[in-house]
């Protein structure tokens, strides 16, 4: 008898508690990315500097100097401001590549420059849908810092020089000797 009342119980708690669950509605909620205006107070990627050579001779190009601004920009801007700095940003690093001095300009730089400006696109593109995934938007944010720093690396490099004892080595004339000693063929 016990056993019949604790199955009655258990099968009446079973359809009860279904019945409540089908019952109930769940509310979707999504994420605006535009509403997100909170600052942020850390920044995404550590940024590398232009040596001192460098940013001397690239002051000519008064682009780079507004492409730094929103480098530094996006790497602390709230979700809501990302899609005008990026537009901004792919306008005026097209204006680099072709106000840089001639010394600069490296196949490494220009395709360093054109890689932010492809990001830049991207992540345009992600800002466009209907449904934005902020760690996409936040990885293209990402890729296109990355691209700034290796872009930076390439322009300090510009500026390297090889040590004077081996610029002078490399400008001797030597003769190749040959060898004097005769091998025997293997086969």
């Amino acid at each position: 008898m016990q056993k019949l009342i604790l199955f009655l119980c258990a099968s009446v708690t079973l359809f009860s508690c279904t019945n409540n669950i089908s019952k109930t509605e769940i509310n979707n909620s999504g994420f605006s990315v535009y509403e997100d205006s909170i600052p942020k107070t850390k920044n995404r990627l550590k940024l590398i500097k232009l040596k001192p050579l460098v940013k001397k001779s690239i002051e000519e190009s008064p682009s780079f100097g507004i492409v730094e601004e929103y480098i530094d920009s996006l790497n602390t801007s709230p979700f809501s401001k990302i899609e005008e700095i990026t537009f901004l940003l792919k306008d005026q690093v097209g204006e680099v590549s072709t106000e840089m001095p001639n010394d600069l300009k490296t196949n490494g730089v220009l395709s360093r420059l054109n890689q932010i400006r492809n990001y830049c696109l991207k992540t345009e593109f992600t800002l466009a849908k209907r449904v934005i995934d902020t760690n996409t938007l936040n990885e293209n944010i990402l890729q296109i810092l990355k691209s700034y720093n290796t872009l930076v690396i390439q322009l300090n490099e510009t500026q390297s020089r090889i040590p004077k004892e081996i610029e002078e080595q490399l400008k001797q004339d030597k003769k190749i000797k040959k060898d004097t000693i005769e091998g025997t063929p293997l086969f």
